[in-house]
């Protein structure tokens, strides 16, 4: 099973649910279950924005799925995203099926943005 390591509290808050858009420089055709793997340093500013005193680091912590892959075709849309990066509410299952359209609908959105969601999975749409 393949393995996606962050800095805490990026780990958790994907695993909370709240994180469904991790950045990274690399594109991957893979989708599906990965491992979520606490890196050993923290960071430790975002722990305090986010209010966590002390979380696990240096283990895997559980598992996500990766469900879409999102290229910025624009230095605004990136910068037009950031609310999509980190959510204060769960998302509800008709909010998700309006998302998934979205997606299917839009073949320009691949790329360099790997999307979770927090292992809970959509089996139908």
């Amino acid at each position: 099973m393949k393995v996606l390591s962050l800095k805490q509290p990026y780990a958790q808050l994907i695993l909370e649910g709240r994180k469904k858009i991790e950045l990274r420089k690399w594109n991957t055709k893979f989708r599906g279950e990965f491992l979520i793997h606490a890196s050993q340093n923290p960071d430790k500013k975002s722990m305090e924005s986010f209010g966590f005193d002390n979380l696990p680091c240096g283990m895997i912590l559980g598992k996500a799925n990766l469900v879409d892959v999102k290229k910025y075709l624009s230095e605004e849309d990136f910068e037009n995203s950031g609310k999509e990066q980190l959510i204060e509410r769960m998302i509800m299952p008709e909010e998700i099926a309006e998302i998934a359209v979205a997606i299917v609908k839009n073949d320009a959105m691949t790329g360099e943005v790997i999307v979770v969601d927090g292992g809970i999975s959509l089996k139908t749409v």
